[in-house]
C-alpha cells in the first residue's frame, strides 16, 4: 500500500490529467518521487504550468488513503500502470489513465 497511496495521490491531483502524468513519470520515474520533488524542480519543467504546480504541491495523502480504503471496503482492486495486470491496449493509447479501479475480473 506504501506505493499504492502515491499513485491514487497523483491520479487525483486536480489540473493534472493522464498526459501531464504520464510525462511527469517519464521525468521522475515513480509517483512518490513526483510526491517528494521539490517545487522548483516543477517548475523547470515546460510542460507544467502555476496551476498545475500549485496542485502537486499538496502533499496531502488522506484522500488517497481514503480512496485506497473505500475500493478495500468495496472489493474493489486499483491497478497502476506500472502493474503487470494493466491492460495492455490501453497502457499503449496517448493518454492511458495512471490508475485504474476495477470491481470483477
Amino acid at each position: 500500500m506504501a506505493e499504492l497511496k502515491y499513485w491514487v495521490w497523483l491520479s487525483s491531483v486536480a489540473n493534472v490529467g493522464a498526459a501531464t502524468a504520464k510525462r511527469l513519470l517519464e521525468r521522475f520515474e515513480s509517483p512518490d518521487k513526483i510526491f517528494f520533488a521539490k517545487r522548483e524542480d516543477l517548475q523547470q519543467l515546460k510542460f507544467l504550468g502555476a496551476k498545475d504546480i500549485e496542485a502537486l504541491g499538496s502533499k496531502k495523502l488522506y484522500r488517497a488513503v481514503d480512496i485506497i480504503d473505500k475500493c478495500a471496503e468495496k472489493g474493489w482492486r486499483i491497478l497502476t500502470i506500472a502493474d503487470a495486470g494493466y491492460p495492455d491496449r490501453l497502457r499503449n493509447i496517448y493518454d492511458p489513465p495512471t490508475v485504474l479501479y476495477v470491481r470483477g475480473n
